[in-house]
């Protein structure tokens, strides 16, 4: 039986590219600054929505019917929900498994402005932040100059890492927490 993570590097390599942008997150809910974050990533290579769970959070439902329809209403846009059977799936681990299969790949991280910041606090952080090769992150309530402060950080750590800034949105202050009446 294949690992889900075995099942992402079949998905990835059926999409014969050297370049892929994955989008992992517990997505709970799935609301319009996750969209904005798909809105403002790159169109040149195909994008991977994958819903996970974050033990601290409930979890999302496997027939989520945002994420089905944003994969209908755009090409080259894939979701991946496999993750969602596991209990604990920390980042660091499937990451270093896809890129010991698929070396030749450029695999980006789209992510937040949130989520970048706390990077270095994530299971094995430090660890996932060298293995990392590039991060496009969208703002949510910061300042470029601070995404650059933040990446020069990283950097110390991990000197190849590469990250763009992809700019700012209308919906930054919206976030699944408020949603879910948890601030």
């Amino acid at each position: 039986m294949k690992t889900a993570t075995q099942k992402l590097v079949e998905l990835i390599q059926s999409l014969k590219t050297k370049r892929v942008i994955l989008f992992p997150g517990s997505f709970t809910p799935w609301h319009q600054g996750h969209q904005a974050c798909l809105d403002l990533a790159p169109k040149d290579r195909p994008l991977i929505v994958i819903p996970d769970r974050n033990p601290e959070k409930a979890p999302i439902a496997n027939d989520n019917p945002e994420l089905k329809s944003i994969v209908e209403e755009q090409n080259q846009l894939f979701v991946f929900q496999d993750f969602l059977t596991l209990k604990k799936n920390p980042t660091y681990y499937w990451y270093r498994e896809l890129k010991e299969h698929l070396p030749d790949i450029q695999i980006a991280l789209l992510m937040g402005f949130d989520t970048f910041n706390s990077l270095s606090y994530w299971i094995q952080g430090d660890q996932l932040l060298k293995q990392l090769e590039l991060l496009l992150v969208v703002a949510r309530l910061n300042k470029e100059e601070d995404f650059k402060q933040i990446l020069e950080e990283y950097q110390k750590t991990a000197p190849g890492l590469q990250a763009q800034f992809l700019g700012h949105h209308p919906f930054e202050e919206i976030s699944a927490r408020k949603i879910r009446g948890e601030v």
